[in-house]
């Protein structure tokens, strides 16, 4: 078991490696897909990826996440048999159902925009993939660089060469790109599912399945909200528009979150280590590692969207071109995703269920409601601007939530430098959208581009101090 009490900066470098090579699939794979492709065809590929994803949160309750972390910290003593019990239950869930959708596949389709057969895919790459999610959940928390590194490495390289040697060597179609993911998944699952229950001798401990299913039944519509709020933009375009502009969308939307490696690689770290500083009340580190964070996070945001342009173009072809002005706007959901991090976690530590799945289901309906309204009257770009409008709004939700628990259960202790956080969530959104106007300008950008590193030069004293203290080991009070 690793080691409690460390800051989370070596964890961050590893987790971080990890989550750069699974983010990196997308990107190797965009040049074959949108060149050997059809348009048409790879809108269908991404309607089926968006759809994926949203079953899988419905069908596993998503048991790899918050509830993971929850039950490795509550059974602590036993963490191997609960991670066992969650590969049960996934599959008693996965069982459940398949037996309700399969007979219901046609009136699936038909809800999709995706051919029948798609339907038994989705669902067999949904059971691997969770297992493969849960065994990578256990590594982060126990913090298992090395197994970690060398597995997640072997599953990006199949991940990006099966469907690139599809596209390449037999010109595969939408559908072949699909069965070949869905044979990696099948792979690298079983191992995964094996291990885990080996090293559980195959527990199905009823007390940690009524946990983990309780506990994420409540967090079902946060969850799902969630997935909304990331996918159904491109499922109401494919139905609204058609396929091609979901495929232009798609591209913009895969490009403009691609930093969310960062903040899904930083908050695997900081998960355990922030859980344990709660517990022992040392708010003054986390505050100051939290703003380090923040500050950091919100100065590489900038610069990705600046050099953008000439990045999408060296992965897609003129057809996708369009996609280079919605970066920005959309672009700006990434630091309010890392805000709802921040405060999820909280949320998730004092196990207040309800009152996230509120804060989530409000900003998924308000989301619905204006593509809806601006993508009827506006087309599909309007997508882009309502995403970062709902995210900026779900972090303020689950932060109104985060503020009444601290009152609660931490009295008198200040939870998050919350002026900092807000002042650079401002800043930022008004300077990624003023931007927009001038985007078109490479002597703009990158004239903005060195005043950034400019600015970076001058105070790299005070920067190299504050990111020493992220990777220092001492426990010290900030």
């Amino acid at each position: 078991m690793a080691e409690r009490g460390k800051k989370p900066g070596a964890a961050m470098i590893v987790f971080s490696v990890c989550s750069i090579l699974q983010k990196c699939m997308p990107f190797i794979l965009m040049p074959f897909l949108t060149r050997m492709l059809s348009v048409e065809d790879y809108g269908i590929y991404s309607a089926y990826s968006a759809w994926l994803t949203i079953l899988a949160s419905v069908c596993t309750l998503n048991l790899h996440l918050g509830v993971f972390n929850n039950g490795m910290h509550r059974f602590a003593e036993d963490r191997e048999r609960y991670a066992s019990a969650m590969v049960w239950v996934t599959i008693l869930l996965l069982m459940l159902f398949s037996a309700l959708a399969l007979p219901l596949r046609k009136r699936l389709s038909g809800w999709f925009s995706l051919p029948g057969e798609y339907v038994p895919w989705m669902f067999v790459q949904i059971l691997f993939q969770q297992f493969f999610n849960l065994w990578v959940a256990k590594e982060r928390y126990i913090y298992g660089f090395r197994r970690l590194l060398a597995l997640v490495g072997l599953y990006c390289a199949a991940g990006t060469a099966f469907p690139a040697a599809a596209l390449y060597l037999w010109r595969a179609d939408a559908a072949g790109v699909i069965i070949s993911a869905v044979l990696v998944q099948v792979l690298f699952g079983t191992v995964c599912a094996a291990e885990l229950l080996i090293r559980g001798r195959c527990s199905a401990n009823g007390t940690y399945i009524r946990y983990a299913a309780g506990f994420n039944l409540a967090l079902m519509p946060h969850y799902l909200s969630g997935v909304i709020l990331g996918q159904v933009d491109r499922t109401m375009i494919n139905a609204m528009c058609g396929a091609a502009s979901a495929a232009v969308y798609s591209v913009a939307h895969t490009f403009a979150l691609a930093l969310n490696f960062a903040v899904s690689s930083v908050n695997a770290a900081i998960v355990p280590w922030t859980y344990e500083a709660m517990a022992k009340k040392r708010m003054k580190e986390l505050n100051r590692i939290t703003a380090i964070l923040a500050g950091s996070f919100a100065v590489l945001l900038c610069i990705f969207v600046l050099v953008m342009p000439e990045i999408m173009k060296l992965f897609v072809t003129r057809e996708y071109y369009d996609a280079v002005r919605l970066v920005p706007p959309i672009a700006v959901s990434s630091y309010f995703i890392f805000l709802y991090n921040l405060f999820a976690n909280v949320e998730f530590y004092f196990e207040a269920k309800y009152f996230i799945s509120v804060s989530s289901v409000l900003a998924a309906v308000l989301n619905v409601a204006l593509n809806y309204v601006f993508i009827t009257r506006y087309g599909y770009t309007a997508a882009a601007y309502t995403t970062g409008v709902c995210y900026a709004l779900y972090a303020l939700f689950h932060f109104i939530n985060v503020r009444r628990l601290g009152k609660k259960h931490l009295p008198g202790e200040a939870l998050y430098p919350m002026k900092i956080l807000a002042a650079a969530a401002g800043l930022l959104s008004a300077g990624v959208l003023g931007i927009l106007p001038v985007y078109d300008s490479v002597i703009v950008r990158y004239v903005l581009l060195a005043v950034i590193f400019a600015a970076v030069f001058v105070k790299r004293k005070e920067l190299i101090k504050e990111v020493r203290y992220v990777f220092t080991e001492e426990k010290g009070q900030a």
